[in-house]
């Protein structure tokens, strides 16, 4: 007799057998543990057929086992493992490949495809008084931020006038820095822009 076999944890159809008849019963048949003489149906692509023991019946499930995602964000990838689970159950994951990458590029997802794009230069934490003023005088600046400093009063106005005209470097973190970018109405990423600048020159 025709038998069909299915695992004993997942109830996954696992191949064909045959059924001996048994030596002592007339008309009966062996069937071992974890088969089952109902044919499964067939499945599909990203299908498989589990035998359901407690309905005594064959059901197809999703199966993506062995699909790779990717997650939108960062490009990490995701295997699926289990049954049921689709690549629907992830929405922020694609099952789109990143593309290969330079050192100083990232992959963005665009909503339907990978997009690439530089990876900006790191902010750096200090420039010397030269590179600033370069920096300062080239986005027109530099008159400007000196005469804010000069307009500055009592002991801390004299404080930063002496950072102003004898440090050898600055730091981005700098509180001087702190109040002029606020004073002037900078935002934050433009005085990053300005640092990044300055180191180049």
């Amino acid at each position: 007799m025709q038998i069909y076999n299915y695992s004993a944890s997942t109830g996954e159809y696992t191949g064909e057998g045959v059924a001996f008849p048994s030596p002592l019963e007339a008309g009966v048949y062996l069937v071992p543990a974890n088969a089952t003489t109902t044919p499964p149906p067939q499945a599909g692509e990203y299908e498989a057929a589990l035998f359901d023991v407690a309905q005594n019946q064959w059901t197809l499930a999703p199966d993506y086992r062995g699909v790779t995602l990717y997650d939108k964000e960062s490009g990490a990838e995701l295997a699926i493992t289990a049954f049921w689970e689709t690549p629907g159950d992830y929405p922020d994951h694609t099952e789109i490949a990143p593309p290969e990458l330079a050192e100083n590029q990232r992959a963005v997802w665009q909503g339907d495809a990978w997009g690439v794009e530089d990876i900006p230069p790191p902010v750096p934490a200090s420039v010397t008084m030269r590179q600033a003023r370069l920096a300062l005088l080239g986005a027109g600046l530099l008159d400007t931020v000196d005469a804010a400093v000069a307009g500055m009063s009592g002991d801390a106005g004299k404080a930063a006038r002496i950072e102003w005209e004898f440090a050898a470097t600055i730091d981005r973190d700098n509180p001087l820095f702190a109040g002029l970018t606020a004073q002037l109405g900078m935002t934050s990423a433009q005085l990053d822009a300005l640092f990044t600048a300055a180191a180049t020159l």
